[in-house]
């Protein structure tokens, strides 16, 4: 079953389907600016 959900989230890449998505691609546009961002970046 978690295989399936990690294909259903490939074919959503058009639509954030998660808030971890958006947190992730505006993480690559920019470096983290808190030490709080830090600490969410380098937990999984």
């Amino acid at each position: 079953m978690h295989r399936e959900t990690k294909k259903e989230t490939k074919h959503q890449s058009k639509k954030p389907a998660k808030p971890e998505v958006i947190y992730e691609e505006e993480m690559m546009k920019r470096p983290p600016q808190s030490v709080l961002d830090i600490d969410r970046v380098s937990k999984p």
